[in-house]
């Protein structure tokens, strides 16, 4: 701050310093003088050497730029013992404002009033209020935004001077956009990149600057364009650490997208079949796959490296593929002691080892290391899906308790899990408390599950299987109601099982319509064979002895 009190602004745009004549039009008192209003805008001249800025400002809202709020009352003395000497043809009064402020070591933060009926806009209303330090993260953002604000007005000046230079405006673009990326604003960043991107695409900062338009686009969902923005790096730059950087963004991007495909698809929202799920869309992840795949031994000396084959193991991971898995992780273990990892990598390594040796069959040692990735990642929103994992392998082990408590752990995560593993987690539950003879719950929960207009087709020939032999034909004869039509091997078990009920009731005559009607549409063998034994033993129990002959020959009549 200058001592003593005395600063002089002078302002040369668009116009010099006053003339001697126009200081002595100045009436005494006054600091500025309207030149123009523009809607709610007030531009202002002023000729005035020794002026506080409280009078200053007080004059500009006297004048009706703004009304004018103070943070708190010792601001006012610090206003009041700042003078300046204030000369200039035309400015708008809430810049001049905002410069006053700065000039006394304060700041300016703007807001408006309801508008009044009638109005568009309420009044703008400035607030001086103290910086704050630039060690804080308020300090910073605050600097952040005067130079951005800073830049934009130089932005608007180079653009009409027909000397400015390109690297001029690049520079400041790519600062622009590095400031928009501090202050979180993705949207603005992603701008600032583009621009500078489409007039300077061969700039020395060309490439970084297409890494952090992909990162931004990824943050922001665009995520078909951060695939494309970094699979053109790291094509093309597969042995820099850009490449890898690249590499490493396109396949988040792939991945979230996969994500985001699958929470959308409603075919496999309320599905148990692995095998379906799977066939679904899932962000090109067999693309991502054999991309880097194709030049993984390019990033081999970059840092990194074992990130990239972790992701990589992600998502064979989520093709299904735990052979695939299991083989990226001996190459990582090939390249790095596991122990040497990132707490994070280390923690993933034991994800994906521990889920894989659970689907290739070997649950005690997938447990093992699922148990260790629990204890090292709180929070980590991938608890939901180890959990479903460790109730899987307990399931295979014959633990139909610690495989209910596990499933229970399972859901405590159900937001972070796709809605169709979450759906895999309830119908764990309720086959587990079946297995611990709580028939009536885990029916009352299945039945639960298979509410909707798209129930799991498996999900509902188990539930009324389970009804059967529970001797519920009714309720099981209610669940497959209307879905005889239904194809493929499970369509075949729904419709033996609806002439099963019709005999658990002693339903003969029912039980050769249903057949009748049935029979035609049942491909697979075994369950052919088990409807003519119904319909032999329906019409033996009618005393009708050819015609149980002929069904138990094969032929229903």
């Amino acid at each position: 701050m200058l001592r003593p009190l005395t600063l002089a602004l002078i302002f040369c745009l668009p116009g010099q310093l006053l003339a001697q004549d126009t200081k002595k039009e100045i009436n005494e008192g006054v600091v500025f003088r309207v030149v123009e209003r523009r809607g709610d805008r007030v531009f202002v001249s002023a000729a005035r050497a020794g002026a506080s800025a409280y009078l200053a400002l007080k004059d500009l809202q006297a004048l009706g730029a703004f009304k004018l709020n103070l943070q708190i009352p010792g601001i006012r003395a610090q206003l009041e013992n700042e003078t300046l000497s204030l000369f200039f043809k035309k400015k708008d009064a809430v810049a001049v404002a905002e410069l006053l402020a700065v000039a006394c070591g304060l700041d300016i933060e703007q807001d408006r009033d309801e508008p009044e009926p009638g109005q568009i806009l309420g009044t703008r209303i400035l607030t001086v209020v103290t910086i704050p330090l630039p060690e804080t993260e308020a300090g910073r953002r605050n600097l952040r935004k005067w130079a951005l604000d800073w830049y934009e007005r130089y932005l608007r000046a180079l653009a009409v001077d027909p000397t400015a230079s390109l690297d001029k405006e690049s520079q400041v673009r790519i600062d622009m956009a590095l400031l928009a990326l501090a202050q979180g604003n993705l949207l603005a960043a992603a701008g600032h990149f583009e621009s500078f991107l489409d007039k300077a695409s061969k700039h020395p900062f060309a490439s970084e600057a297409k890494l952090k338009l992909a990162e931004c686009q990824l943050e922001l969902g665009n995520f078909d364009q951060a695939i494309q923005q970094s699979k053109g790096l790291f094509t093309t730059q597969a042995e820099t650490q850009i490449g890898m950087k690249a590499a490493l963004l396109f396949a988040r991007a792939h991945l979230a997208y996969s994500d985001k495909q699958l929470r959308e698809s409603k075919s496999v929202r309320m599905n148990t079949d692995l095998a379906q799920v799977r066939r679904v869309p899932r962000g090109g992840l067999d693309d991502l796959v054999a991309m880097l795949e194709l030049y993984l031994s390019g990033f081999r000396s970059q840092e990194g490296f074992p990130d990239l084959l972790l992701l990589l193991a992600e998502a064979h991971r989520r093709r299904g593929r735990p052979d695939r898995v299991l083989e990226k992780i001996r190459q990582l273990e090939s390249f790095i002691e596991p122990i040497d990892l990132a707490n994070e990598s280390w923690a993933t390594l034991n994800f994906l080892a521990g889920d894989a040796l659970i689907e290739s069959g070997k649950p005690l040692e997938g447990e093992r290391k699922l148990l260790q990735f629990i204890g090292l990642a709180k929070g980590d929103p991938r608890l939901g899906l180890a959990w479903l994992s460790l109730a899987k392998a307990e399931s295979d082990m014959a633990d139909p308790l610690q495989s209910l408590f596990c499933a229970r752990l399972a859901l405590q995560w159900e937001g972070e899990l796709q809605p169709h593993e979450a759906h895999r987690a309830k119908v764990l539950v309720n086959k587990k408390l079946l297995d611990l003879g709580k028939f009536d719950a885990a029916i009352f929960g299945l039945e639960v599950l298979l509410q909707g207009s798209a129930p799991d087709k498996e999900l509902l020939v188990f539930t009324a299987q389970q009804l059967l032999e529970g001797g519920r034909p009714e309720r099981a004869k209610a669940i497959l109601e209307g879905k005889e039509k239904m194809g493929g091997p499970v369509g075949d078990r729904a419709r033996f099982l609806l002439i099963q009920a019709e005999a658990d009731q002693k339903h003969h005559l029912k039980v050769i319509d249903t057949a009748r009607a049935l029979a035609s549409r049942i491909v697979d063998a075994g369950i052919q064979a088990e409807v003519t034994e119904l319909v032999g033993d329906a019409y033996l129990a009618l005393g009708r002895k050819k015609e149980a002959a002929e069904a138990y020959g094969g032929r229903i009549r």
